[in-house]
């Protein structure tokens, strides 16, 4: 890789800084964040029970000048897709039109990690790379905490005065190998979580297969609604355990665009109509026995094939959307009452903005001492 150096490596220059972070996940409740220290605990719950893993974000890459190219398609070998991790930071949860259904909540600061730790030991673990911070030289390791390499000569800086090509970094007490560590790119985009229950029993979503097939589902209802590409926005499932709310597969829809699109952020104000879409999807044309080109797979959503399986995922969201309304102590306006599911704040503007629309009426019950509209969210 190119090295991020200030000054010449040469014989006597120590390796320099290069950007080498920690990235860490709570196999407790599911929090996960890059830092530049190697943490000890949970920043999010306070569990220890966290895998930490050494991660560096190359800032570019370098072939060895005495490569010798060829054409010999056997000869490459393909590293397996690698499912980012996503980082939601602490927004607000909102709850949806009751518990039963469950919650969500979105940001404009979530960070998504894409990595790639190269071969995988048994056990589906990554073995990692090795870098030599004097040259930038790295090669993917067979085993995790064994070097891929140790004499080596400079990757692309030439010989030394003495004529040498011997890197420094190849000496015992150098210090200068890094191994274990995985190559990493973090983007900040625009991001929704879902938390769902089925309501008829109150269950949190926990099965994998339900959690990615409805994922790709609403995906597919918020692109056609939206009039998109379905590249325009990734899904992703990761285990959370939450103390107050349980254990539950979190389903992500975020912008691949970097720092978001301002794709996502419209799924709160067009829920049903995505969920109608996505029902249409899941019913399948093609009548498959669980997932075709013609519902679930594309482009990505190929990486998850062993867990797609439109029929969970129809059965789920059938009886999810079933649910979703308003009691009728709260359907003050009839069957025509919906959930607000923005801030009073964010709704108002909405719909100054893209309605033709003179006044708000806003009916507010209780005692006016306790309201708090600043923080009001439903």
């Amino acid at each position: 890789i190119t090295l991020n150096r200030h000054i010449p490596a040469h014989e006597e220059a120590k390796p320099e800084y290069q950007g080498i972070k920690w990235y860490w996940f709570c196999e407790s409740c599911g929090a996960g964040e890059t830092a530049t220290c190697m943490p000890q605990t949970c920043s999010a719950c306070g569990s220890n029970d966290i895998t930490t893993q050494s991660i560096l974000s190359p800032n570019g890459f370098a072939v060895d000048f005495s490569y010798q190219k060829h054409n010999d398609v056997n000869t490459p070998n393909f590293l397996p897709f690698n499912t980012p991790r996503i980082n939601f930071g602490s927004a607000s949860w909102r709850w949806l039109a009751n518990e039963q259904l469950g919650r969500l909540r979105e940001t404009d600061d979530a960070k998504v990690l894409y990595w790639n730790g190269g071969l995988r030991q048994e056990g589906g673990k990554s073995a990692g790379y090795t870098l030599c911070l004097y040259c930038g030289r790295a090669k993917q390791q067979v085993e995790r905490g064994k070097p891929a390499f140790t004499q080596h000569q400079r990757l692309r800086g030439g010989k030394e005065s003495s004529a040498e090509i011997h890197c420094p970094g190849s000496e015992p007490n150098s210090g200068a190998l890094k191994t274990d560590l995985w190559f990493t790119h973090e983007a900040k985009t625009s991001a929704i979580e879902l938390q769902l229950r089925n309501p008829t029993n109150e269950n949190n979503l926990t099965d994998e297969k339900t959690a990615w097939s409805v994922g790709f589902a609403l995906r597919f209802g918020l692109a056609k609604l939206l009039g998109i590409s379905e590249q325009e926005i990734s899904v992703l499932v990761q285990s959370i355990e939450d103390g107050a709310f349980g254990y539950v597969r979190s389903i992500y829809l975020y912008d691949v665009a970097s720092s978001g699109a301002g794709y996502v952020s419209q799924f709160i104000k067009n829920m049903d109509q995505v969920v109608k879409i996505a029902l249409d999807l899941l019913a399948c044309k093609s009548n498959c026995d669980s997932a075709c080109t013609g519902c679930l797979i594309s482009w990505d959503s190929q990486h998850q094939r062993r867990h797609l399986d439109r029929f969970t995922g129809l059965a789920f969201l059938d009886g999810w959307s079933a649910h979703n309304r308003l009691s009728k102590e709260y359907a003050l306006f009839g069957d025509s009452t919906v959930v607000e599911l923005q801030s009073l704040a964010e709704a108002i503007r909405y719909r100054f903005y893209r309605h033709q629309v003179e006044h708000v009426s806003y009916f507010a019950g209780g005692d006016p001492d306790d309201w708090s509209l600043s923080s009001w969210n439903h």
